[in-house]
This record gives structure tokens, sequence and C-alpha cells, in this order.
């Protein structure tokens, strides 16, 4: 979830025409402090939909989540599925309304920000890492897309594509002599 107000923030700051070098600069400033990044995320988001954005509730979710990051509680498949869900939630509701006044932005910031430039960047070759949200082209734009279903059937879709697969490493000669 915190990896998202940061794409929030910048998507918002580009719009303004802000170039991505100074956005660095200035998250740098901010990278190791979640309530400045939250607070920013809060004052950005009011001021560009005029509302106050959907927030993990402070009792529960939020809660939850220091008790488990800070305090070393080891949450149940239950509870974990449930603050799972939670942000899902919060991301989907203010990711569809950026995508939908922001379109070109949210590509823009998502193409430099991306594992995929990232991957071109270091390795010349593609990466493909398993998610439930799609920036690009979210699971409320395409019906059919395997990424739609809560919290445990995407649990359960990534273990299924991460799972051991039988693989036969050949070289050229070996892959020559199997034709032939």
């Amino acid at each position: 979830m915190e990896r998202y107000f940061d794409f929030f923030i910048k998507t918002i700051l580009r719009v303004s025409h802000i170039d991505f070098n100074l956005i660095d600069k200035s998250w740098k400033l901010i990278s190791n402090q979640s309530e400045r990044q939250l607070g920013a995320y809060m004052m950005l988001y009011m001021k560009e939909f005029n509302s106050i954005p959907t927030l993990l509730s402070p009792d529960k979710e939020t809660s939850f989540r220091n008790n488990v990051i800070h305090k070393g509680y080891v949450p149940t498949k239950d509870e974990a599925i449930r603050y799972g869900t939670a942000v899902l939630s919060v991301i989907e509701s203010s990711l569809n309304e950026l995508k939908n006044k922001y379109p070109e932005t949210v590509t823009e910031t998502f193409d430099n920000y991306s594992y995929i430039k990232k991957a071109d960047d270091s390795v010349n070759g593609g990466v493909n890492i398993l998610t439930t949200i799609n920036v690009a082209q979210g699971r409320e734009l395409n019906l059919d897309d395997t990424r739609n279903g809560d919290i445990q059937s995407q649990i359960d879709r990534i273990i299924a594509s991460r799972g051991p697969r039988q693989m036969t490493l050949t070289t050229g000669t070996q892959q020559s002599e199997r034709e032939a």
C-alpha cells in the first residue's frame, strides 16, 4: 500500500510537469518516513478529487499492521487475507480514480518506474512478476483478467503459477540432435 502511495504522489507531481529527476530527489527526503508519505498522499488526493481518500481503519487494519511490523505478531492466514482485502480496496478505489482522470500520466509514471524499465536497463531482457494489481490494464477494464477475484483466489493463482515445473535445459548441440 505504501508503494501505491509513492506511485500516486509521483503521478500527481508529474501531472504538474515536474521532472522525474526532481521528483526522485524530493522523494528521497521522505522515502523512509511513512507518516509523511501518508500525509502527502492524503493532501494531494484531496486536492485532486476534492474528497478524503479511503484509508485503512486506524482501530482495525492500521493497528493490525503495526502489531505485525513493529511488535512481531504473526497473523493467522484469515487475518492476513482480511488485511490484504482491505489494502486492495484502498488501492483500487484510488487507482481507478487516478486512471480515469490522468490515464496518460499514470502510464508515463508506471513506465518510468516499472520493473520492466529496470530490467531493460540492467539485464536487457524481460521480467514477469505476478501481482494482484495491474496499473496499466487493471482488472476493472478486463473482466476476464486472471487477477479478478478476492485475495484468496489471487494467492492460489500466484502459488500455482510459481509452483515447481519440470524443465529441461539443452545446449545447441542437444537441441539439434533432438530435431534430427
